[in-house]
C-alpha cells in the first residue's frame, strides 16, 4: 500500500512540474520557512537557537533536502543534516516505519526530532537553554555543529557568519548585539612547546560586518618583534588559520616565554582575536582550552606593546597608517623624524626610501668603488651608504647618469619601481602580474612603472585609492612616510620574507 501511494505521489509531482515550473529560489524559500516552523513550534525552540541551526542547514546542503554526497570515508551523507553512513540508513528505515518519505522536508525534520528526543538528547537539552539574543545565536550555531553535526571546527566559522549575516536578521526577533566586529572560533593557542618541536594552529576568524582587510598569527617576543608569523589580506569573511600555519614556526624558538597573536582588521578596525603567553623548553606542547567564540578586544596589533607609542604623532588604532607604522618601526626599517614624532603625512623622499631598503638587506657594507656616482650625494651624509648600495644593485639609475635627487619626494611610480627592481635583483620576483585596467588613471603611468604596477598589485602590496569602479593608482603622486610605511609592510609580509 505505501509503494502504491509513494507511485501515486510522484507521478501526481510530475505532472504538476510540468505545468507550473517554480523557481528555484521559490522553493528554497519555503524549505527555509518549513524547517523554521518546524524548529520553534514543534521542537519549542528559540528564534536564536532556530536560527543557528538554520546557518549549519545551509552549510551542510544549502537548503536542499536531497542533497547528497560521498565522504573521505566513502560513506554516503544525504539530506538536510547529512546523515552519514549508518545514520543515513537509520533515517531510511525509521521513515518508513512510520509512514513517512525520508527524502522530504517533513520526514527529514519528524525524524531529527526523534533523534534530539533520543540519541541526541544532549543537543536538545543545550539548544532549549539558548536564550534569545543575538550572542545565543551565536552560540547555538557553534554548539549544534559540534554536538549534532560534528564536523570538523575550522568550518565553525562559516556558519557563524551565516547565523549573524543572513538567517539571525531573517528570523530573529531582537536587535543584533552591537558587538559586530571580529571574532575567533575554535582557535588553540600553544601553553607548552617543548623546544626544536612543531605546533600546529587551528581555528577560523569570522568577521560580521565586512570583509577581513588583514590578518596577522605569529609569535612575538617580550619587546613587540615578531619573532615568526605571516601577514595575509583575504578579503573574505571567514579565514581558517590552519592556512598559514606553515608560516608560524615553533620549532626555532629558543627557550624562553613568548606572546602567540592572532589579529585582524576590518572597515570598522583593528582588533586582537587571540593573545596569550607561552613557554618553550623542556615540557612537551600543551594546549589552552578552545573557546567557542572569543570576542575581538581592540587594540594595536602588537596587543599592548605599541612600537609606535612613544611617537605624540602616532595615528590612533583603528587608522589604516597605525599597523604600518607599528611594523616597520619594529623591524628597524624607519626611523622617527626626532625623538617622538613619526611624521606620517610627511613626504618620503628618494633617499630615505633606499636607506629604508638598504636596511631591510642588513645594511650592507659598500665600497669605495660604489660610492661618488652623483654629484649631489654628499660625501658622509646618512644616506650615501644606502644611495652607493642602491645604485651599485640595480635599485635605482638616477634620475640622470650624474645625479640622484636625495631630498625630491619619491613618487608613487618612483617607489614600487625601486621594490621591483630590488625584488628582481634578489631574484624573488613569481612574476605575478595584475591587469590594471580596472585603474581609471592608467594611462597616466610611465612606461618605466607599468610592469611595477602590475607586479605591485598581483601581490598584494598598493591596492589604488578610491572605491568602487573610481579606484586609481596616482603614480606621479608624492608618497607620504605613512603610505611607504604600510607599503613596506605588505611589501615585506608578501614578498621579502616567503622567500
Amino acid at each position: 500500500m505505501k509503494l502504491k501511494t509513494r507511485i501515486i505521489s510522484l507521478l501526481l509531482a510530475a505532472l504538476f512540474t510540468a505545468l507550473f515550473v517554480m523557481p528555484v529560489s521559490v522553493g528554497a524559500a519555503t524549505v527555509e520557512e518549513e524547517v523554521f516552523s518546524f524548529l520553534t513550534e514543534d521542537l519549542e525552540l528559540t528564534t536564536a537557537a532556530a536560527a543557528g541551526i538554520m546557518a549549519n542547514i545551509m552549510c551542510e546542503c544549502s537548503f536542499n533536502p536531497n542533497a547528497g554526497d560521498i565522504d573521505t570515508n566513502g560513506l554516503y551523507s544525504y539530506g538536510l543534516f547529512m546523515w552519514n553512513g549508518p545514520r543515513y540508513e537509520r533515517l531510511k528505515k525509521w521513515c518508513e516505519e512510520n509512514g513517512l518519505f525520508y527524502d522530504t522536508v517533513e520526514g527529514q525534520m519528524k525524524y531529527l526530532k526523534y533523534e534530539l528526543e533520543g540519541s541526541e538528547c544532549a543537543t536538545l537539552t543545550a539548544m532549549r537553554a539558548i536564550p534569545d539574543t543575538f550572542e545565543g545565536c551565536v552560540d547555538a550555531t557553534v554548539l549544534f555543529a559540534e554536538l549534532f553535526e560534528r564536523c570538523a571546527a575550522f568550518s565553525y566559522g562559516l556558519r557563524v557568519w551565516y547565523a549573524v549575516n543572513t538567517f539571525w536578521p531573517s528570523y530573529g526577533t531582537c536587535a543584533p548585539s552591537e558587538k559586530r566586529g571580529i571574532y575567533g572560533v575554535y582557535c588553540n593557542y600553544p601553553v607548552t612547546v617543548k623546544t626544536g618541536d612543531s605546533y600546529t594552529l587551528k581555528g577560523a576568524v569570522v568577521s560580521f560586518t565586512s570583509p577581513i582587510t588583514e590578518l596577522s598569527a605569529g609569535v612575538w617576543d617580550a619587546n613587540g618583534k615578531m619573532l615568526t608569523g605571516s601577514v595575509t589580506y583575504p578579503a573574505e569573511y571567514v579565514y581558517d588559520i590552519s592556512k598559514i600555519d606553515k608560516y608560524v614556526v615553533f620549532g626555532t624558538l629558543p627557550p624562553g616565554v613568548y606572546v602567540y597573536r592572532i589579529s585582524a582588521s576590518n572597515s570598522d578596525g583593528a582588533y586582537i582575536v587571540e593573545e596569550h603567553e607561552f613557554t618553550v623548553g623542556d615540557e612537551s606542547a600543551t594546549s589552552g582550552k578552545y573557546p567557542r567564540i572569543t570576542d575581538g578586544t581592540v587594540l594595536c596589533g602588537f596587543g599592548p606593546y605599541c612600537p609606535g607609542a612613544k611617537f605624540t604623532d602616532m595615528p590612533a588604532v583603528g587608522n589604516w597608517a597605525h599597523d604600518g607604522i607599528d611594523y616597520v618601526i619594529s623591524r628597524g626599517l624607519f626611523l622617527g623624524t626626532s625623538a617622538n614624532t613619526f611624521s606620517p603625512a610627511a613626504t618620503m623622499t628618494r633617499a630615505m626610501l633606499v636607506t629604508v631598503l638598504w636596511r631591510l638587506e642588513g645594511s650592507p657594507a659598500v665600497g669605495d668603488e660604489a660610492r661618488g656616482k652623483f654629484v649631489d650625494v654628499e660625501a658622509g651624509s646618512w644616506y650615501e651608504d644606502a644611495v652607493a648600495w642602491a645604485s651599485s644593485n640595480g635599485v635605482t639609475k638616477g634620475v640622470d647618469d650624474t645625479h640622484f635627487n636625495p631630498y625630491a619626494a619619491v613618487t608613487r611610480e618612483e617607489a614600487v619601481t625601486f621594490l621591483q627592481r630590488f625584488t628582481e635583483g634578489k631574484g624573488y620576483d613569481r612574476f605575478n602580474r595584475a591587469d590594471l585596467s580596472s585603474f581609471f588613471d592608467v594611462a597616466e603611468l610611465s612606461y618605466w612603472s607599468t610592469d611595477a604596477f602590475s607586479w605591485a598589485v598581483a601581490e598584494g602590496i598598493i591596492f589604488g585609492s578610491g572605491s568602487g569602479t573610481r579606484l586609481k593608482l596616482d603614480p606621479g603622486a608624492s608618497a607620504t612616510r605613512a603610505q611607504v610605511a604600510a607599503m613596506l609592510k605588505r611589501f615585506v609580509v608578501n614578498v621579502y620574507d616567503k622567500q
